[in-house]
């Protein structure tokens, strides 16, 4: 690379940048008769992460802190708290401790390779073995003291903790083999709070992580988990503000386009099951249409509504189907069409509406890990995926001991 530390090779190989993406998985089949013990199936979770942005509150506006895995993330901090000690009397030990960490991040971004598809690998190693030191380096020749860092009230020492620090910190978060995914220490206090209680240790925690009221705080166990209390904990290791506190507007508005959705589909959906039934209305009800004008706001009433899901045999919940009905408009007298003709295209027009909601809802996740964009932010994109990943294992596991604790009772039976 002419320039390995230009913009582009930033943006492009930064591994504190990296968004997770949306994880797709093809159905097994079961091969009947091979196994009749294996019980092989699918779980597909709706809205998947529309849902996991609305139930966790994830915004940029309500997410707070970042909370590190202690055994990944210690070792550095050990070494940057060790260099600052005694770099006064031993001048020598910044170049000692740079070319340690240069080869330790150089060994697990190999390691990394090994187990993950990534394009350019030389770039990649090239970028990370000189950036990232670079970074740590600004950090260790600064004259002051490393407090200053953690808890900065300068520009400068700002800049230390959130553009140096901070990469830092999510490299190798992000490069460790001990990192499996997710937030081990989290993940053990929302899912093995027992064990997790009985291993206390030290948390570390980069506050206001999207605030220009940053700070890097190490918690004893017990200060740690109190504030864990007063937050939504998320698998990936942010904690967001609780929906009482303060909702979250990207969640308003998912919350609105997941409604409209509802709505537009089950419009889709009756119109579908009326046109397809055309045939079997009766003469009465084909006269409703024709009777339809602006003094009713060209909407059918409740009890032609009802007559008519009567006469095709709609046998779905008969209130939110006579609802929705009377909610759409039949001006096909308007367009110089049929009726028919018209419900017909108007099915066809809610289908392409609720599909497009669907297509952007669900992808309302990419646009945080788009660091073109000003409000970027790889926390807050892997944040989603994770929970979305996370809370859909747990999610099958209580459907499967559900379903095998079930069949076991009917054996038993």
């Amino acid at each position: 690379m002419d320039d390995i530390l230009s913009l582009d090779n930033i943006k492009k190989y930064s591994w504190h940048l990296k968004v997770m993406g949306a994880y797709v998985q093809q159905p097994t089949p079961a091969i009947v008769g091979l196994d009749l013990q294996t019980i092989i199936a699918s779980n597909d979770a709706a809205a998947l992460y529309p849902t996991s942005i609305i139930y966790s509150n994830i915004g940029f506006d309500t997410i707070r802190h970042r909370v590190y895995d202690t055994h990944i993330i210690r070792n550095i901090l050990r070494l940057i708290e060790g260099t600052f000690k005694d770099k006064e009397n031993n001048p020598a030990i910044i170049d000692s401790a740079l070319n340690g960490f240069t080869t330790a991040i150089g060994t697990i971004t190999k390691e990394y390779f090994k187990n993950k598809s990534v394009q350019n690998k030389k770039e990649a190693y090239e970028f990370t073995i000189t950036y990232y030191p670079m970074l740590l380096k600004k950090i260790l020749t600064y004259h002051g003291k490393l407090d200053d860092i953690f808890n900065p009230k300068d520009d400068q020492t700002y800049v230390l903790l959130k553009s140096c620090l901070y990469p830092i910190l999510e490299a190798i978060t992000w490069l460790n083999p001990n990192n499996n995914g997710y937030n081990q220490l989290l993940v053990n206090y929302v899912f093995f709070n027992e064990d997790f209680i009985k291993s206390p240790q030290d948390i570390y925690i980069l506050e206001e992580i999207n605030s220009t009221k940053s700070r890097f705080k190490k918690y004893s166990f017990a200060d740690g988990i109190s504030i864990f209390e007063n937050y939504i904990v998320n698998p990936y290791g942010v904690l967001f503000d609780k929906h009482k506190n303060n909702l979250a507007y990207d969640v308003k508005l998912l919350m609105d386009a997941l409604a409209n959705r509802r709505i537009v589909k089950n419009q889709m959906l009756v119109l579908y099951s009326i046109t397809n039934h055309w045939a079997k209305l009766s003469q009465e009800s084909l006269s409703f249409f024709d009777g339809l004008d602006n003094s009713n706001d060209y909407k059918l009433t409740s009890e032609q509504a009802n007559q008519i899901l009567t006469e095709i045999r709609d046998d779905q919940d008969r209130k939110s189907r006579i609802d929705t009905l009377m909610e759409i408009e039949w001006y096909h007298k308007n367009t110089g069409i049929t009726a028919l003709k018209f419900g017909k295209l108007r099915s066809v027009q809610f289908k392409i509406i609720q599909e497009g909601i669907k297509v952007a809802a669900n992808s309302a996740y990419g646009i945080f890990g788009l660091i073109t964009w000003p409000f970027a932010s790889p926390l807050i994109g892997n944040a989603i995926t994770n929970a979305g990943k996370i809370y859909g294992i747990k999610l099958f596991q209580a459907v499967t001991v559900d379903v095998l604790g079930k069949i076991e009772n009917t054996r038993d039976d």
